[in-house]
């Protein structure tokens, strides 16, 4: 299967919601029947879940290709580039150290920096939903965020809600 065929064929918004509906349904979980219903352009005959054997770090790269596949030019307009998965461990490392309190991840793209944040913690779910905050510009882009730290971190609706 080629990504850049499916992404011809369905589009990126479909493509993606397929992705994350997919994988959902594979780790299931308290939050599934949420988050399958933010994920609408679904292609209910997409059954692969390519995001299973991938990193964090990896589906970020996989949104950017799917970004610079679909529309390069405003990927760059945009201003969308995405944290490195070593700066974001990094940067994770380093916020451990912080007092507890709120976190803003205003850039948050699919979630990677926001995921080792998460992994830093203490109490890794907890945090998720009821300390971070994610903004993205690009909806889908948070929309994938939402979803992957739901079901990365094991949240319950409620949790994902709050996210």
């Amino acid at each position: 299967m080629s990504i850049a065929k499916e992404l011809d064929r369905l589009g990126i918004e479909a493509l993606w919601h397929s992705l994350v509906a997919v994988h959902a349904l594979r780790v299931g979980g308290a939050a599934t029947e949420a988050i399958l219903a933010d994920l609408p352009k679904r292609d209910p005959s997409w059954t692969l879940d390519l995001l299973d054997d991938l990193q964090m770090d990896e589906r970020s790269v996989l949104y950017e290709y799917s970004l610079a596949h679909h529309d390069r030019q405003s990927r760059k307009s945009s201003g969308q580039f995405f944290t490195p998965d070593d700066v974001a461990r990094f940067l994770a490392e380093r916020a451990a150290a912080f007092p507890a309190g709120t976190w803003i991840d205003p850039c948050c793209g699919v979630g990677n920096l926001s995921y080792w944040l998460a992994a830093a913690q203490p109490e890794p779910a907890s945090f998720v939903a009821e300390r971070l905050v994610l903004v993205d510009r690009d909806p889908l882009a948070l929309r994938i965020a939402r979803a992957l730290l739901a079901t990365e971190f094991e949240l319950d609706a409620a949790g994902y809600a709050a996210l």
